[in-house]
């Protein structure tokens, strides 16, 4: 029975792990701002907002809710 996270894994092509590289520094640079605000708006510390990131960027590309 087939993995579904990475059933896509025979499609990869050499030329993408560039664009992957830089869409991920792409989400790094939204992600970690965005959470220390979050944080300081609810009133906790910063750090908690940077420990609450890694779920939230990980848990996407493994269930396919990016739609692509």
């Amino acid at each position: 029975m087939p993995v579904p996270q990475f059933t896509s894994l025979g499609s990869y092509r050499r030329q993408w792990p560039s664009h992957d590289a830089v869409a991920g520094l792409t989400v790094w640079a939204v992600l970690v701002p965005e959470t220390l605000a979050y944080a300081s708006i609810a009133g906790v510390s910063p750090v908690v907002g940077l420990y609450a990131a890694p779920p939230r960027s990980s848990g996407t590309p493994p269930s396919g809710a990016s739609g692509i």
